[in-house]
């Protein structure tokens, strides 16, 4: 809507200074008043494409801070999908090195997360992300001693803290709230 405005004002101080400085004599005071046309016109476009590329930003530090916690999800989801363990399972190893990875992604955006929530929001979502964390490390410590039912178990308990962790997430950054410097 704006930007078809900030169009519209280049236009009309385009046609109006072309039909003042051709008069004769010039009415170079009506030709500058539709030079301040153009020039609104031009400055507004400036905006919004500003405007536009910092929404563009703020989304994809959004979906940045997602993503780790999504790919936990994704692994958890991906884990259960097969139904109770079989042949399939992995090797307690594998798994350990699965998680392990997920949540040094989680780590890795941890700080900015917290500075992007605050302090109160960010210890709500690493508590429930600590109860599913926990009920991980017993999935791959049953694993490791050989008892894949009780991981198959304790990986059903995690599922709904972990899908409580991106859903919040996603809920608290949608908010948009700016990062803040310390």
């Amino acid at each position: 809507m704006r930007k078809g405005l900030y169009i519209a004002f280049i236009i009309l101080g385009v046609i109006a200074a072309s039909l003042f400085a051709a008069h004769i004599p010039p009415y170079w005071g009506r030709f500058a008043v539709a030079n301040l046309f153009i020039i609104a016109g031009v400055l507004g476009l400036h905006r919004e494409r500003q405007t536009a590329l910092q929404d563009n930003h703020r989304q994809q530090v959004r979906q940045s801070l997602l993503e780790p916690f999504r790919q936990l999800h994704r692994s958890v989801e991906e884990l259960l999908a097969g139904g109770d363990p079989g042949p399939g399972w992995p090797e307690g190893e594998a798994l350990e090195e699965l998680f392990r990875e997920r949540f040094l992604e989680i780590e890795n955006v941890r700080s900015l997360l917290q500075l992007r929530l605050g302090t109160a929001q960010f210890i709500d979502v690493s508590t429930v992300l600590a109860r599913a964390e926990r009920l991980i490390n017993r999935a791959v410590s049953a694993t490791i001693d050989g008892y894949p039912e009780e991981a198959y178990a304790a990986l059903q308990e995690a599922r709904p803290f972990v899908e409580q962790t991106v859903s919040q997430l996603e809920k608290l950054l949608e908010k948009g709230r700016k990062i803040k410097a310390s």
